[in-house]
């Protein structure tokens, strides 16, 4: 039986980096593009390999994020447990 889980900024971020797949921040009018390096409730380190470049960007002013369908599945990828 499938269950519904919420999905939301910081889960499919953190679902991002566990399967290393790139991740699409939206903040503003901007788009930002890479791999999520690290995250915490603060926010997340981006490493966009095409420029070679590290982006930081405050969670509070991300205003959407898009991960690949593989990388949000909940029965793919294990959840992290609070404090890893």
């Amino acid at each position: 039986m499938k269950t519904t889980q919420i999905m939301t900024v910081g889960t499919a971020l953190r679902r991002a980096m566990d399967a290393r797949v790139e991740a699409t921040v939206y903040v503003g009018p901007h788009q930002l593009c890479g791999l999520v390096e690290d995250i915490d409730s603060h926010g997340v380190l981006l490493w966009d390999d095409v420029d070679d470049v590290i982006r930081v960007v405050k969670m509070d002013s991300i205003d959407a994020v898009q991960i690949a369908r593989a990388a949000a599945d909940p029965e793919a990828i294990p959840l992290r447990a609070v404090g890893e």
